[in-house]
């Protein structure tokens, strides 16, 4: 399933992750090596459309990712033991977004995000975003079969950022999962 360099290469996986002390993140590149068959479960998930106008418009489904090498490379990075890989599986089309609400705010945790999005003009918004509170924003880069951990220590949130009509009939999709 995870391209075979990135088992060999843990350690400094982890290194680079840990290194940033404000931001902890890091994105790995042709991460899967069975990308296509997983993208079919993707696309076959069961979306359901969410709409509050104050805080969001997209779908989701939830996918779950039962594979022992993946939880085993998640747990070593982190150093912490992933048991649960329900991850909820986000399609972002034209005129979806999910806002910074301080009805919804998450406490300190780690983002996992798979990206499944292909031929994506970034001008099309749908990236998602993490803001500090300060001004401060990280903007993590639409990239196909990429797997990008982010830390969110306190008071750091997240975003999707608005997409709008230059999408077309694109969509973005992603699996997400906060531990």
């Amino acid at each position: 399933m995870i391209n075979k360099t990135y088992l060999t290469k843990i350690e400094e996986i982890k290194k680079a992750f840990h290194t940033n002390k404000y931001f902890p993140s890091i994105q790995l590149h042709n991460f899967l090596i069975n990308f296509e068959e997983l993208k079919k479960k993707v696309d076959k998930s069961k979306f359901e459309k969410e709409t509050n106008l104050l805080s969001h418009r997209l779908s989701k489904a939830e996918l779950k990712l039962d594979i022992l090498e993946f939880r085993e490379f998640l747990s070593k990075i982190l150093n912490k033991k992933i048991t649960n890989t329900t991850f909820t599986v986000y399609k972002l089309e034209w005129k979806d977004f999910k806002i910074l609400n301080d009805d919804c705010v998450e406490k300190p945790g780690i983002d996992i995000i798979l990206d499944f999005t292909e031929n994506w003009n970034t001008e099309s918004g749908g990236q998602i975003i993490y803001s500090d509170g300060s001004g401060e924003n990280y903007t993590m880069p639409v990239l196909k079969n990429s797997l990008t951990i982010v830390e969110r220590k306190k008071g750091v949130q997240k975003f999707f950022k608005y997409v709008n009509n230059l999408a077309g009939n694109g969509k973005r999709q992603f699996l997400l999962l906060s531990v």
